[in-house]
């Protein structure tokens, strides 16, 4: 599951300009980051209104996949932040 901000996220601008390069995420298909919401979505990917949103949701969904500026996930339990070629947050 990918957890996200809305398009209008400076956050998730950063992340598609730079992971990304300029391309976009697949389409939201959860309203409420359930899987249920479209079953046959691969992945599955919801927007949330609050980067605390993205985190919490993120981090008690196994396999779940969010974003957020690095000062914000620095207390979270269950939160992992990843290393991107080779290079730590």
């Amino acid at each position: 599951m990918l957890v996200s901000r809305g398009a209008a996220s400076d956050t998730r601008g950063v992340l598609r300009r730079r992971l990304l390069n300029g391309a976009f995420e697949p389409p939201a298909s959860s309203r409420d980051c359930s899987p249920e919401d479209h079953p046959k979505a691969r992945p599955v990917r919801c927007e949330l209104h609050s980067t605390e949103q993205v985190i919490a949701t993120a981090a008690r969904t196994p396999g779940a996949l969010g974003h957020s500026e690095l000062r914000t996930t620095s207390t979270l339990e269950g939160v992992h932040k990843l290393s991107l070629d080779g290079q730590r947050p």
